[in-house]
């Protein structure tokens, strides 16, 4: 990754990893995330399938480039009540937490 060789401090991936498995996923995300701790950076990540969303710190979810109603913050509160987060999470057949990606025990 050009992350690693110029050290930069912001990671843009535009559904960069759509052709992987959910866990391939949700692995490559965590080890750029831990290259990114090193340095203080931030990523901002578009994602096409939500089974990553408890990776982030913040979620927000886009309809028709619009941002959604109730559809910014934190992953484990969009999932309370009919945000728009929720509705796309059960739509993915994702209903509750324990069907997403869980962060791995990979230290920064």
């Amino acid at each position: 990754l050009r992350l690693h060789q110029q050290r930069s401090r912001l990671l843009v991936l535009d559904c960069a990893l759509d052709a992987l498995d959910p866990e391939s996923e949700a692995l490559a995300l965590e080890l750029c995330f831990r290259s990114l701790r090193r340095i203080d950076g931030t990523a901002v990540v578009a994602l096409r399938r939500p089974h990553s969303a408890t990776l982030f710190h913040a979620v927000c979810v886009l309809e028709s480039g619009k941002l959604a109603t109730g559809g910014y913050g934190r992953p484990s509160d969009l999932l309370r009540g009919s945000t728009a987060f929720h509705m796309m999470m059960k739509e993915a057949g994702l209903s509750n937490t324990g069907q997403m990606i869980r962060p791995s025990r990979i230290k920064a």
